[in-house]
């Protein structure tokens, strides 16, 4: 399945201020662009050739809820200095709110358009890997050192670092403390999902260079997000 498996980001920004990229990465062979539409059509064309995909967006697709409101914007483990809370944190959730919902809808009307054998989405690695589903949905996280010279470049830096943790991808889901999920929220608002439960469940964070272990977030070990 891996030989098969085509990986994209999409680094999260403003189009009209050319601050929006996106890279693939398949059988080490790249392309980038900055183009949302081309995104999303070269993700729907990979889909229509049978191939299965994970997606990611380099912008926070879920948050920590914690039970005592001074810690309530306090960074995720996997942030380090640089929480989701505050700067540019704050500027790319809001702007993924819209930008991952929108890629999203698009991406599931040209399936439908083109009357595809069903397509389903899962936060489960092993659902992609092991099961029917054909897109894999995670969280890249490029900043500091590791970012590139500009955002198609930061998009291509996370499909690299993804393609680097295979084929062992895990997240304990197992909550705790609790968690909002905006990548949920986007999937149930795009139709992919009716599944509720998705509001409440993280997905897997990939950032290149920073050892991180969410323990403090879920019951167990979270085994790899980063190198």
């Amino acid at each position: 399945m891996l030989d098969k498996l085509k990986i994209y980001c999409a680094d999260i920004g403003s189009v009209a201020k050319n601050k929006f990229g996106w890279a693939r990465l398949y059988r080490g062979e790249s392309k980038t662009g900055n183009c949302m539409v081309t995104l999303v059509d070269d993700i729907a064309n990979s889909l229509a050739k049978g191939q299965k995909v994970a997606l990611g967006f380099e912008c926070p697709l879920w948050i920590p809820v914690s039970s005592s409101p001074e810690d309530l914007t306090k960074g995720r483990n996997v942030d380090g200095k640089y929480p989701w809370s505050a700067g540019a944190g704050t500027a790319v959730c809001t702007t993924g709110l819209t930008q991952v919902v929108w890629i999203l809808s698009e991406l599931r009307c040209r399936l439908d358009t083109r009357e595809l054998a069903p397509t389903s989405i899962t936060l489960d690695w092993s659902e992609c890997r092991d099961g029917e589903a054909n897109i894999f949905i995670w969280e890249a996280f490029i900043t500091g050192a590791a970012k590139g010279k500009d955002h198609s470049e930061d998009a291509l830096i996370a499909c690299r670092t993804f393609n680097k943790r295979l084929p062992d991808l895990f997240v304990n889901y197992n909550q705790e403390p609790k968690v909002r999920s905006l990548i949920g929220g986007a999937l149930l608002w795009s139709g992919w999902s009716d599944n509720l439960s998705l509001l409440r469940k993280p997905c897997l964070v990939i950032r290149p260079w920073f050892i991180v272990r969410l323990s403090n977030f879920f019951n167990g070990y979270q085994k790899i997000v980063t190198e």
